[in-house]
C-alpha cells in the first residue's frame, strides 16, 4: 500500500502517521471541512471532480472520512476551491482567504454611499502605500 514498484510513498506514510496520531480525527475534520469548502463555493461533487481531474466517489470518500488525498490530490483540490490545504488539515480553522474575501464583500454591500466613497480612498491609499514600499 505504502510502496509501489519499490518506491516509497512518503505522502501516505505522512498521512497514515498523522491519522494514527489522532485517533481518525484528521481523516474526519478533512472531510467536514473539504464538503463545508465545496458547498460554500456552490460546487457539486461532479462539478468539484471536473475540477480536481478525478471522479464523484473519490471526493465522496473524502468528504466521508473513508479516504485521506495524496499530497497531489491535496493540492488540487485546495486550488479548485480556493482554500489553503492548511485550512483542511488544522485543528483549528485557520486564515482562508476565499472566506475572508466573501465576508468583506458582504460587509462592503451594506455600507452606505459615504461610507463606501471613504473605503475606496482607504484602499487606494493602501495600493500607493504598497506602490511606495515596491521601490
Amino acid at each position: 500500500m505504502c510502496c509501489e514498484k519499490g518506491i516509497l510513498n512518503l505522502d501516505v506514510i505522512i498521512v497514515t502517521i498523522n491519522v494514527s496520531k489522532r485517533g481518525g480525527g484528521l481523516v474526519e475534520q478533512f472531510g467536514t471541512r473539504l464538503r463545508k469548502a465545496r458547498k460554500d463555493r456552490g460546487l457539486t461533487l461532479e462539478q468539484l471532480a471536473v475540477a480536481c481531474s478525478t471522479s464523484q466517489t473519490v471526493l465522496r470518500n473524502y468528504e466521508k472520512a473513508r479516504r485521506m488525498p495524496h499530497v497531489d490530490m491535496l493540492i488540487r483540490i485546495c486550488e479548485a476551491l480556493e482554500v489553503s490545504p492548511d485550512y483542511l488539515l488544522q485543528d483549528e480553522l485557520s486564515f482562508n482567504p476565499y472566506e475572508d474575501k466573501m465576508e468583506l464583500g458582504r460587509a462592503v454591500g451594506t455600507l452606505s454611499p459615504d461610507s463606501l466613497l471613504l473605503l475606496r480612498d482607504f484602499l487606494l491609499s493602501l495600493q500607493a502605500q504598497k506602490d511606495v514600499d515596491k521601490h
